[in-house]
């Protein structure tokens, strides 16, 4: 039996399988939508995510900010539906990659300190995670910020 999707999951699976750039709000719900392979919250003016493909690499770029509770749960449902890698930029602007991934090695060091003084094996190992997480993300930072700069030469 299939199940059927509701609005934002419906809109999010879209994303994922639209293969065209569409620029119409042909595919939306009230609060969410897609336009130019772009998946927006509430307007324009509040990208969510969107697919980039670098070098061969298909990811999707999801916004680190959130203003509401409603986009903190769109967020989630990109992030549980994704079978792409996922890497997260202020404001969905990849010139903005250099910024973030300062703001990533930060938090890379504070958390190294923050390991260094748990003491429980499960506390460690997700800090772990965390930093492995943040390193990754870094990663596809630098595919961004390369990009940025052949585009610019």
């Amino acid at each position: 039996m299939k199940t059927k999707l509701k609005g934002y999951e419906k809109i999010v699976n879209e994303f994922f399988n639209n293969t065209e750039n569409t620029t119409e709000k042909n595919h939306y719900t009230k609060r969410l939508f897609i336009g130019n392979g772009v998946l927006y919250s509430y307007g324009y003016h509040f990208p969510i995510a969107k697919n980039k493909h670098i070098n061969g690499l298909n990811f999707v770029v999801v916004n680190k900010d959130g203003y509401s509770t409603t986009t903190a749960k769109q967020k989630r449902i990109i992030i549980n539906n994704s079978l792409k890698p996922i890497c997260f930029i202020r404001d969905c602007d990849l010139n903005n990659a250099k910024t973030q991934k300062i703001e990533n090695q930060k938090e890379i060091n504070n958390l190294k300190g923050f390991y260094n003084r748990q003491r429980l094996n499960h506390a460690k190992q997700n800090t772990l995670k965390l930093i492995k997480d943040l390193d990754i993300q870094n990663g596809f930072l630098d595919l961004i910020i390369s990009e940025n700069v052949i585009k610019e030469v």
